[in-house]
């Protein structure tokens, strides 16, 4: 079982997760490092890298499973050392289909078939709204992220019952 040192979160410098459904948005983080003296293109690599994991643990300790709009930036301080300053920032998220920290319980994630295609990721909330709206009905088909099989609507999740 991992423990929380050993989660992985996924980096991106993409604004979004293709496939993923961003469930929540917990924040921008940051993490920076200096190189040595009279930086050489050996001594960034360990610096960026630095960076890179020391904001990774401040997203690891929100909560999230990934950082999205990942980007770098170097700059030299003005104490005249020589060194340079790489900062790592980015939004941290907990997106939906990817491995979740520990202790979380996602929501379930639901498909919908529409048209012969399928879509979604869809939440139960936002199933029940688009039954509302009429945009989907208790017989369309659905299925649970984490199964194959298709079910109707209403064999999948509780309904209310039809106004009298």
């Amino acid at each position: 079982m991992s423990n929380e040192s050993e989660f992985a979160v996924v980096l991106s410098t993409s604004p979004a997760l293709d496939g993923k459904n961003i469930l929540s948005y917990l924040g921008i983080v940051a993490g920076e490092a200096f190189t040595a003296p009279g930086p050489t293109e050996a001594a960034l690599e360990p610096a960026r890298t630095a960076a890179l994991a020391a904001m990774t643990a401040k997203a690891r300790a929100a909560g999230a499973n990934a950082v999205i709009g990942v980007r770098l930036e170097y700059q030299s301080p003005a104490d005249g050392s020589g060194r340079l300053i790489i900062a790592a920032y980015g939004t941290a998220v907990l997106a939906g289909g990817m491995e979740q920290p520990p202790g979380f319980n996602a929501p379930p994630q639901f498909f919908l078939m529409l048209r012969e295609q399928e879509k979604g990721p869809f939440t139960e909330e936002q199933l029940r709204e688009l039954l509302a709206s009429g945009h989907i009905t208790p017989q369309t088909l659905c299925r649970l992220e984490t199964e194959s099989v298709w079910r109707i609507l209403s064999k999948t999740i509780r309904l209310p019952a039809p106004a009298a």
